[in-house]
């Protein structure tokens, strides 16, 4: 239900959307582009993508965009991104635990030990998204890991911009950067494989590299990273940047990818 309030939409909650930017073929052509910034309920103000679903909401509202320092962590993200790739961020956020509980919690140590007997058994299981490809780049990435001599994290917050986009809506949130396609290559150097440049940024977004929150967004400049004409507050390492005012503490076993 949507409802025109001075030039924003207000809706409830319904439908999937892309992982930070909107299904265009559900905006009619007589919707003006104010329509990607929305009211919910409780009055605060989201892009239209975050309210597609109570569990988009929650994960828009406690965990995109917050800053993930930990490799376990950005693992697991980027894997699910890679499962992801050409679909819904909806319909793979509903079948992350699914995923974690049959690929050992997505840790990248107990990944890395998977048989080749145990990938083929979830290539055909109902509980996840099933593609052998996707699958395979996880395990993969996750054994090549292990002998590397830089964290993950590390390597892909040394590709932090100076500035990050101050889009007003979805149309100026940015599909891929120069440095999300520095990442994917300096990422396929190192073994990792299906990690292109879009991937790539839409990891920047989950884990707070960049913020593409909709300016006038709740969540824009939440991770507290950012000055508001989008320019770095400083050179910090991860370590140095303590969890934003009103974010929860990060976990391996929390971050918010539940859809229950």
């Amino acid at each position: 239900m949507e409802q025109q309030v001075g030039g924003i939409l207000r809706l409830k909650a319904s439908g999937s959307a892309v992982l930070g930017r909107i299904d265009q073929g559900e905006i009619s052509a007589s919707q003006s582009r104010q329509s990607d910034v929305v009211v919910g309920e409780d009055g605060l103000v989201r892009p239209r993508w975050a309210m597609r679903t109570e569990a988009m909401t929650r994960y828009y509202d406690d965990e995109w965009g917050v800053p993930k320092w930990e490799d376990a962590q950005v693992f697991r993200i980027l894997s699910l991104l890679i499962l992801q790739a050409g679909l819904f961020w909806g319909s793979t956020l509903g079948r992350a635990d699914a995923l974690a509980d049959l690929m050992c919690g997505l840790d990248p140590v107990e990944v890395a030990r998977l048989s080749g007997a145990e990938v083929d058994a979830l290539v055909v299981n109902p509980q996840i998204i099933r593609n052998g490809r996707k699958l395979r780049a996880i395990v993969n990435n996750a054994q090549v890991l292990q002998d590397w001599d830089v964290g993950l994290a590390e390597l892909v917050w040394s590709f932090q911009p100076t500035d990050t986009p101050r889009p007003m809506n979805q149309d100026e949130v940015p599909l891929e950067s120069p440095e999300s396609a520095a990442l994917a290559r300096a990422l396929k150097a190192r073994g990792f494989v299906f990690v292109g440049p879009r991937i790539c940024y839409s990891l920047f977004q989950c884990i707070g590299v960049v913020d593409t929150n909709l300016v006038g967004t709740h969540r824009r400049g939440a991770s507290g990273l950012w000055a508001s004409d989008g320019t770095r507050l400083a050179d910090r390492a991860p370590v140095d940047v303590p969890a934003p005012a009103g974010v929860r503490p990060e976990s391996g076993e929390e971050d918010g990818f539940s859809a229950a």
